[in-house]
C-alpha cells in the first residue's frame, strides 16, 4: 500500500479498499433493548463536527471512527425505548440519509490532496465516500437513488475535487449495492463517460 507524508504526516491508502465498506454481516448490531438508548448518539454528533474541523487529520479520524461505528451498529442507528417500536425503521432512515448529507457535504468541501509520484492521495475524500458506502449499504433503494441524484450534480462541479469525491462515492456505491449496479450505471453513465474525458487526471484514473 502506498504512503504519503505531508506536513510530519503520515497518510496510508490501506484502508480505501472496498474490502472495508461492505464486510459488516458479522458484526452483532447493539440492541436498543440492551442499552436502553443507542450508545453512540453523542459521540457521532461529536465526530460530525469533526468532519469539518479545519485539520484534514481530524476531519480524516472523524471519517474513519463513523465508518466503523455505522458499519457495526448502524442499524440501529438514533434509536430509544422513548420511540414506539413501529416508529424505528422511521427514525433509524432518516439518521442515515442525515448522516449521507453530511458525508456528501465532506466531499464537496474537502480540499486536501497529497501526490505519490502522479497520482493524489485525499485520504479524507476516501474514507468519507467509504463511510457514504456503509451508510448506503443501510438504505432502501429509493434513498439509495436520491443520494445517486446528489453525487451525480458533483461531477459537474468546477473544482476538480469535488467531482473527485463525487466519483469515490458512486464507486463505494456499487461496491456495496450491487444489486441496484444496473439501475445506478444507467443513470450514471452519462456522468462516468465524462469523468474519462475529465481535464484533471486524478477524476479521470478514478472514472
Amino acid at each position: 500500500a502506498a504512503t504519503a507524508t505531508a506536513a510530519g504526516q503520515q497518510v496510508s491508502t490501506d484502508d480505501s479498499s472496498a474490502q472495508d465498506v461492505g464486510d459488516e454481516d458479522d458484526a452483532e448490531p447493539l440492541a436498543p433493548q440492551e442499552s436502553k438508548e443507542w450508545p453512540f448518539e453523542s459521540f457521532c454528533d461529536e465526530l460530525c463536527q469533526e468532519l469539518f474541523h479545519p485539520s484534514w487529520t481530524i476531519r480524516h479520524g472523524a471519517a474513519t471512527g463513523l465508518r466503523e461505528i455505522i458499519k457495526a451498529h448502524g442499524s440501529t442507528a438514533g434509536l430509544s425505548v422513548d420511540i414506539p417500536t413501529d416508529k424505528w425503521p422511521g427514525t433509524n432512515l432518516a439518521w442515515l440519509e442525515d448522516m449521507a448529507l453530511r458525508l456528501i457535504s465532506m466531499l464537496i468541501l474537502d480540499r486536501f490532496g497529497d501526490y505519490v509520484s502522479d497520482e493524489v492521495v485525499a485520504p479524507v475524500r476516501e474514507t468519507s465516500a467509504q463511510t457514504l458506502g456503509v451508510v448506503l449499504r443501510l438504505l432502501d433503494a429509493h434513498g439509495v437513488q436520491e443520494v445517486l441524484k446528489v453525487l451525480l450534480q458533483l461531477l459537474h462541479q468546477d473544482a476538480w475535487q469535488v467531482r473527485h469525491g463525487g466519483l469515490l462515492a458512486i464507486k463505494y456505491m456499487m461496491v456495496v449495492r450491487q444489486e441496484v449496479i444496473r439501475d445506478v450505471l444507467v443513470t450514471a453513465w452519462p456522468g462516468l463517460l465524462s469523468g474519462l474525458g475529465d481535464m484533471s487526471e486524478d477524476v479521470r484514473a478514478v472514472a
